[in-house]
């Protein structure tokens, strides 16, 4: 298993090093942070110590769920996005994205790129395509991508989760020497000030 986890203060934080690979078969996380907004210095754990966080809901198909799965069902490569938020001096967003490559080929991830669109919060690179880690997974391998951010503005603005709509959209993956088609998804926060309190019977 492999990991890296680093913090970013006030810069574009994706992390570009020499293409990683993993020559065996095994489940490899690494964490990079994508600023998708000027941060601030809690970001390392986006969920901070006594503030709730809640869900997001994959939309797509019809999915209703807290995790949303696809797959390149001619290229054998998997998909899996989960994503969460809180509500700490501003809105903090995480998204996971991981990786499966169950072909006979490498999937690389240096060329490709994931853009976080947002209806309602004004990340500082919404609806921008950013570059994702310079990885390479052999056939059996997967790795999860973490990308986290931050609204700009500092309040708590609950209005703002009201209609709000998050969409991801990862392209450019290479496995072997074929682009994959791009992979979107759609999601909508859960909003705990909706939530309908039941009496007991």
């Amino acid at each position: 298993m492999k990991s890296n986890l680093r913090s970013f203060c006030n810069i574009f934080g994706i992390l570009r090093n020499e293409p990683t690979v993993y020559p065996t078969t095994v489940h490899a996380i690494t964490t990079v942070v994508l600023l998708l907004l000027a941060c601030s210095c809690c970001l390392v754990s986006w969920n901070c110590a006594t503030t709730s966080s809640y869900d997001y809901r994959a939309v797509t198909n019809g999915c209703d769920c807290t995790e949303y799965r696809t797959t390149a069902r001619e290229d054998n490569v998997m998909y899996s996005f989960r994503g969460r938020y809180s509500m700490h001096k501003g809105i903090v967003t995480s998204i996971d994205i991981e990786f499966t490559n169950r072909s006979r080929d490498s999937l690389s991830l240096e060329v490709g790129s994931v853009r976080v669109s947002s209806r309602n919060v004004d990340y500082q690179y919404n609806n921008k395509f950013l570059p994702l880690p310079t990885l390479i997974l052999p056939p059996g391998n997967s790795e999860t991508v973490h990308l986290e951010g931050k609204s700009i503005s500092t309040g708590e603005d609950w209005n703002r989760i009201a209609g709000e709509s998050v969409t991801v959209t990862v392209r450019g993956l290479r496995l072997g020497e074929k682009t994959l088609p791009p992979t979107t998804v759609q999601f909508i926060p859960e909003n705990p000030k909706l939530r309908r309190e039941f009496p007991a019977p």
